[in-house]
């Protein structure tokens, strides 16, 4: 039998996820710009060390001083973008799911799992436990029909070999037939899961 599928625990683990997805593209976008602003500076800032040589750079020190600007700019539509688009998600993406939710949830799905699945395991043992004692019952009716003869048997042998030689006959049946579960079986199949080795073999 599979385990029930607890929706409320999905939604718990997953309910940001919509929301970081659509921040996601953003995030990437200003860190991409952030990394050209990163290297428009190195590059100005390897010019400027030519300038400091003596090289002539003139042309090269003003574009480079563009690509800074225009990066910087890219940068800022980025950030405001984000900006923008994390109030957005935080409003229409994010599920807003509460801890007494989630107990909620868990209440619902255990009644659900209860009604579904352990019920009729619980059926089972009610089945197994009425067999039992019927079974039981039938045992000890079985008895009752060869009592009498082992009465008079016991009976017979009393007046002939006296009380000094007398010894009561067996019962066909004996207490020792009767399984009864023991407290270590009933604690080996509760906490190890494994049911007793002397039903499995079908000794006594």
């Amino acid at each position: 039998m599979e385990r029930m599928h607890w929706d409320g625990k999905t939604r718990w683990l997953s309910k940001n996820t919509k929301e970081n997805e659509f921040d996601a593209k953003y995030k990437k976008a200003v860190a991409e710009a952030k990394e050209s602003v990163k290297k428009a500076t190195e590059n100005y800032e390897a010019i400027l060390l030519k300038e400091f040589a003596g090289d002539y750079v003139v042309a090269d020190k003003k574009k480079a001083l563009v690509s800074i600007e225009k990066a910087n700019k890219i940068l800022k539509i980025a950030e405001d973008e984000l900006k923008k688009a994390e109030e957005y998600s935080s409003v229409n993406l994010r599920d807003n799911m509460t801890i007494d939710e989630l107990a909620d949830s868990w209440w619902q799905y255990r009644a659900e799992v209860r009604a579904t699945q352990l019920a009729p395991i619980i059926e089972r043992q009610r089945n197994a436990l009425k067999e039992f004692y019927e079974s039981l019952i039938e045992y000890e009716k079985f008895a009752d029909k060869y009592e009498e003869d082992r009465q008079w048997a016991s009976d017979l042998t009393r007046r002939i070999r006296g009380e000094k030689g007398y010894y009561s006959l067996g019962r066909i049946t004996d207490g020792r037939d009767i399984i009864y579960p023991s407290d270590k079986e009933l604690e080996l199949a509760r906490v190890q899961r494994r049911v007793p080795t002397r039903l499995l073999k079908g000794d006594e």
